[in-house]
């Protein structure tokens, strides 16, 4: 993206909509259009969540990106050694389980069965 500001929303639900529709081909009909995308960010839907949201990183003490929140309660820089995220998984891993769940898994709705599931999205370069 050249010279794009990250507040351009029509662009950003152009770009949102071609995502979705490249990485998920098997779901084009239930793919969101750029247009009700564009909807979305233009309204007020879920602005209550992120604002609770901002007031949890707030309480955690993240004022910047990129910050990794790991167990709900481990934060680790984005710069941080790759050994740092090593022994945090390793200490995980030794435990046999996690701590917390998910900080923002209760603020913004995601449904218990999401979190225990997990959402992973596997993209194959051909």
């Amino acid at each position: 993206m050249e010279g794009n500001s990250l507040n351009d929303k029509p662009r950003l639900a152009k770009v949102a909509s071609e995502t979705l529709r490249s990485i998920l081909p098997e779901l084009e009909h239930d793919t969101i259009t750029a247009p009700e995308l564009l909807n979305f960010l233009q309204s007020n839907q879920g602005r209550e969540e992120i604002e609770r949201a901002l007031q949890r990183l707030y309480q955690l003490g993240i004022h910047s990106i990129p910050k990794y929140i790991i167990e709900g309660q481990t934060i680790v820089d984005g710069a941080a050694h790759s050994k740092v995220f090593v022994n945090t998984f390793r200490s995980i891993e030794r435990r046999g389980k996690v701590a917390r769940g998910p900080v923002f898994g209760e603020i913004l709705g995601v449904d218990e069965n999401t979190i225990q599931q997990g959402s992973h999205w596997e993209i194959i370069d051909a």
